[in-house]
């Protein structure tokens, strides 16, 4: 009880106005919080089943993946269902504040639960449950990635794992079961946390049952299979239920990249876990030991005291080696603690490993090949949260039986003082961890806007008599799109706050992607609404969309592309203020394009043969189709078959891709300084993140003079299954020579074209289609492959 009562004091003196005044109070709405509070609070509002609709409009997404916590906001549904609450936006972010306090709330007593399994004395057992969760590395996502900061999660998952180890039975193999299907609802890292947490224990007992055996010959293995048995059965069912659920429910399954990024870059580290990251810590510690922060998905520090008695354990073990007739070296791997913790021990260095991506940085990449969801885990170095959780407990074991140890040699007071000086150093940690998260409710009160009717959208429209039905969507500008590892185009400017809440108080969905793993064919078919208008709107797009016209969304005093400020040209203005302007869109000028134009144009000239370099101009043009390996898939190349390729292969950390060159020779032509353009083509059906497209001149000494590059990720331009790359640069009088490469891993480029501007290229492709600067015309290159 009093570990409840301290828990609830704590998290609502932690969460102040968030709990008390949750009309006017939210967390801060930008990036990925915004995006987060946006989700949860529009599939309660708006949807149901496993279809959200808030973004990617019109295709929507499957509900696992705009972190919109499916079973919260299930329960929140069932609750304003029933009536016992409003269904209003307001209420439904308030639900979600109480929910992220009652996940902090709840960690201590199913701690202390752990903990007396262990025998910590009571009074210690509360200061650790109570330690433990506020230092938890998981308070410091309660202000961002929302569905991760439950720390009552991983602890309730061990504690129906250390349940079915104490008693192996139908019931409690499928609480484990339920349980882990439970927590994947909130997101689906908590599916690999319990997977590795039974598989781990599972894994450890056998191993431990087979190092007795060698000293007890008579002892079986049978207990310790059994066991394994029911962890490995509960676990099993839990991920077998969940593939399957998703398998009949997510249509989009096969559009989704296969290789995320980051499988070895979000990883954990010694120093992650092991030394403090965050100020004032990070810099008295940096001082003693030097040490480079850890990347803020690895950070898992489990605080000075845990670390300190990892030490002294090193220290004792150390000890027991050098003595001698030592006759149990056994005893050195197989510490004296309450069986589960002995097994935790081992599990929790297990864990840490694989958040460091071991074994798979020991050139075992195929490993990787052979279990393919293991890929989709882009951040590894959130499981280092089960090795903080696990190793803090036994440090709290450890320290509570030393203190015992004192009590039992006539020095009881001592060990009491001990226990105490060392609280309230591990209270220190505790203090910065939750600090960091109290700062940010020092900001102005926005909950009203975010999700309520203050300053409403609904009322900019009226002033001009236009309503939120008159629309279909939003379409924000500067466009954003992110999630589907091809396109990162982040907002800017604040801009995600200012759309999020115009979509809560307009009901309108918005037309833009913020998400994570999106279908790449969608997402291609999004962006081309503001491509060149040389490239048609994608028909996987247009067929879906209304005849009402969009909100276009436009942040005032940010430059926007040259596609961008086409569109609105296009638009009929409705509101501006110092924060949005306002503009009406037809949907039919959306999908509008100038290709007709550029065709007719076209037939007026003569296009130029496809060679190597065009001469003979007053100005030099580049032109080649490229060829080569055959592109991924075997698929043909843009124009005609044959296409430039960087097989794919798997990088281990330190390692580097070799750059794909595009060209590398002369520039022809007299020298000048006119502006020139790159522009290469690129498959989108590639296994990795879209390249870097670098141009680089060099003189007649081999001395590079510029280096010209831009990412692909922010093109709009698809057409068909390819993007093209771009980027413009500055001829060096004194430049011979023109290298053009990219940059990254799994290439596959075609159609390289050289041009200055504002000079334009007409030709034909080997298939017959005319081109204009290297856009088709009369139709779509390289549209197999989809």
């Amino acid at each position: 009880m009093a570990t409840t009562v301290l828990a609830a004091l704590l998290t609502a003196s932690l969460f102040g106005p968030l709990l008390w005044n949750p009309g006017e109070y939210s967390l801060p709405s930008y990036g990925e919080t915004a995006k987060n509070m946006y989700s949860f609070v529009w599939f309660v509002l708006h949807d149901s089943g496993t279809h959200f609709t808030g973004m990617n409009y019109p295709f929507g997404e499957h509900i696992n993946f705009p972190d919109a916590q499916p079973l919260l906001a299930w329960v929140v549904q069932g609750l304003m269902g029933i009536g016992l609450v409003p269904t209003t936006g307001i209420v439904a972010l308030g639900c979600l504040n109480w929910a992220l306090a009652i996940g902090v709330a709840a960690t201590p007593p199913v701690l202390y639960a752990i903990l007396r399994r262990a025998a910590v004395p009571v009074w210690w057992a509360v200061a650790a449950a109570l330690l433990i969760t506020f230092q938890s590395p998981q308070i410091d996502r309660l202000a961002a990635h929302m569905a991760l900061s439950y720390p009552v999660v991983v602890p309730g998952l061990w504690l129906l794992t250390i349940r079915l180890i104490e008693r192996p039975n139908w019931r409690r193999g499928l609480a484990l079961a339920l349980g882990i299907i439970a927590a994947s609802l909130l997101t689906s890292y908590y599916l690999m946390c319990g997977l590795l947490l039974a598989g781990g224990y599972a894994l450890i007992s056998v191993g431990a049952a087979m190092v007795a055996r060698r000293s007890s010959p008579k002892k079986t293995l049978k207990p310790a299979l059994l066991t394994a048995a029911w962890l490995l059965g509960a676990a099993g069912l839990a991920l077998l239920t969940t593939l399957i659920w998703l398998k009949l429910t997510d249509p989009a399954a096969a559009e989704r990249t296969s290789d995320p990024y980051g499988f070895f870059v979000y990883i954990s580290s010694w120093g992650g876990v092991l030394a403090p990251s965050w100020e004032p810590l990070f810099t008295t510690w940096n001082a003693v030991v030097h040490h480079r922060a850890p990347d803020y998905e690895g950070r898992a520090y489990i605080g000075i005291v845990p670390v300190a008695v990892l030490f002294l354990m090193i220290w004792q073990g150390g000890s027991y080696l050098l003595r001698r007739n030592n006759r149990r070296p056994f005893r050195l791997i197989w510490p004296v603690a309450p069986g589960f913790l002995r097994l935790g021990l081992w599990v929790a260095f297990l864990t840490l490993f694989f958040s460091m991506a071991y074994p798979f940085r020991w050139n075992l990449t195929a490993l990787l090949e052979l279990v393919p969801p293991l890929k989709q885990l882009r951040a590894l170095g959130r499981f280092a949260w089960l090795f903080y959780y696990l190793i803090t407990v036994y440090a709290a074991w450890y320290l509570g039986r030393l203190g015992r140890y004192l009590a039992w040699h006539r020095a009881a007071g001592f060990g009491h003082t001990l226990l105490l000086v060392v609280g309230l150093v591990w209270g220190l940690d505790a203090l910065v961890t939750s600090r960091r998260f109290s700062i940010f409710l020092r900001l102005p009160p926005r909950a009203a806007e975010f999700a309520g009717t203050a300053d409403s959208y609904v009322g900019y429209l009226a002033q001009g008599k236009h309503y939120t039905t008159d629309f279909q969507a939003l379409l924000p500008l500067p466009y954003f799109s992110s999630g589907s590892e091809k396109w990162g185009m982040s907002s800017v400017g604040g801009s995600e706050h200012e759309v999020f809440r115009a979509s809560i108080q307009t009901d309108l969905p918005i037309a833009a992607t913020m998400m994570s793993r999106t279908s790449i064919r969608q997402t291609a078919a999004l962006v081309t609404m503001v491509a060149s208008p040389l490239i048609a709107r994608d028909s996987l797009l247009t067929r879906r969309l209304s005849a009402k016209p969009f909100l276009l969304m436009v942040l005032p005093n940010v430059p926007l592309a040259p596609n961008e400020a086409r569109l609105v040209r296009l638009a009929k203005p409705l509101f501006g203020n110092a924060r949005i302007l306002l503009y009406e869109l037809p949907a039919a000028a959306l999908c509008a394009d100038e290709r007709a134009a550029a065709l007719a144009d076209t037939a007026l000239r003569t296009p130029l043969s496809a060679t190597a370099a065009v001469s003979g101009l007053q100005h030099p043009i580049i032109q080649q189709d490229l060829t080569g390996a055959q592109s991924v898939k075997g698929a043909e190349g843009r124009s005609q078959s044959g296409a430039r390729e960087l097989p794919y292969k798997i990088f281990l950390p330190g390692e580097t891709a070799l750059p794909l060159v595009i060209y590398d020779g002369p520039l022809p032509g007299p020298a000048d300084t006119l502006q020139y353009e790159t522009s290469v083509w690129f498959n989108l059906t590639t296994r990795r993140a879209l390249p870097w497209l670098h141009t680089q001149q060099f003189d007649a000494q081999g001395q590079r003079l510029s280096d010209n590059e831009t990412p692909l990720h922010g093109s709009f331009d698809v057409q068909g299954k390819w993007v093209r790359g771009a980027n413009r640069w500055t001829r060096h009088p004194a430049a011979t020579r023109l290298l053009i490469f990219a940059d990254g891993e799994d290439i596959v480029a075609d159609d390289l074209l050289v041009r200055p501007l504002p000079t334009h290229v007409w030709g034909k492709t080997a298939t017959g289609l005319t081109t204009l600067d290297g856009f088709g015309l009369d139709g779509m290159p390289g549209r197999r492959g989809w």
